[in-house]
């Protein structure tokens, strides 16, 4: 999907694209995190520090997602006049 996105470009809007595009990456490395708790890694010190990493990418992730979409929020109601 992170190259059907990058390639094919969705939407109109560039901006609407590089999110997409940073949500299917987001999506993409979070799987791999997941791989790594299956018995592909036998210690579970690195599966804790794994879980570590998982865990502070997808916080990062959601806090960009929301800056996005608050900035946007407030955009919007500044040229509705509501702000």
């Amino acid at each position: 999907m992170v190259l059907l996105v990058g390639h094919v470009k969705p939407f109109t809007n560039w901006s609407a694209n590089w999110i997409e595009l940073g949500n299917e990456f987001s999506t993409l490395v979070v799987n791999y995190h997941l791989m790594c708790f299956t018995d592909f890694v036998p210690e579970p010190e690195t599966k804790e520090y794994i879980g570590d990493s998982l865990v502070l990418f997808t916080v990062a992730n959601l806090a960009v997602n929301l800056a996005i979409v608050g900035r946007e929020s407030i955009k919007l109601g500044y040229h509705k006049g509501r702000l």
